[in-house]
């Protein structure tokens, strides 16, 4: 590992790091209410990056400089939410790194933008990338860690328009990975088999 340090460090620029996350909102009130845009949470996170950044430069001037990958628009429409609304969210957040006082150590990218305008590679292989998901989510099914994944992901799943207690007896029932046969969203947008 030391080599790999000396190689990136012997520039004298700071250690980019770089993080898929903020993509929006999560659209499920049982977990945080109706706000579409970011709060105290993600500027929590900013303020909390920025500090990382000021200790990295306490034992390397240079320091750290981080890259923050937004996905939110290749979510979206899996969990029904729109791109106008990620749009607003990605906005927002552009102010929130601004007044955390962190915009010269964090930078925002949009995890589209890379993927089409990027390396031609990268769209070659995202069939391969597909069809290794999907055999992972097959091969693995019933497993501790599918659930885990299954929940994480029903509850990024637009529930907006359901009642709060029908929200938390869907999140109550995926913890065990499955849902009622012919469970559905108030929008039947989406079923969950």
């Amino acid at each position: 590992m030391l080599q790999t340090i000396r190689r990136h460090t012997s520039p004298a620029r700071p250690v980019e790091l770089t993080l898929m996350a903020f993509p929006f909102k999560v659209p499920n009130p049982a977990k945080v209410g109706f706000r579409t845009l970011p709060d105290l949470a993600e500027f929590t996170a900013l303020h909390r990056l920025g500090k990382l950044c000021v200790a990295v430069r306490g034992v390397y001037e240079p320091g750290l400089h981080i890259n923050l990958i937004l996905d939110g628009t290749s979510l979206a429409p899996i969990v029904d939410v729109g791109t106008d609304e990620v749009a607003a969210y990605a906005r927002y957040l552009t102010g929130l790194i601004r007044d955390a006082g962190v915009s010269d150590q964090v930078s925002l990218f949009d995890f589209d933008a890379l993927l089409h305008h990027g390396d031609r590679a990268a769209s070659v292989a995202l069939p391969r990338l597909r069809r290794a998901a999907r055999e992972w989510w097959l091969e693995t099914r019933g497993s501790p860690l599918w659930q885990q994944a299954f929940h994480r992901m029903l509850g990024m799943i637009n529930l907006r328009d359901l009642p709060v207690p029908e929200i938390e007896h869907l999140l109550a029932a995926a913890r065990e990975g499955s849902l009622s046969p012919g469970t559905r969203t108030s929008s039947d947008a989406s079923v969950f088999r």
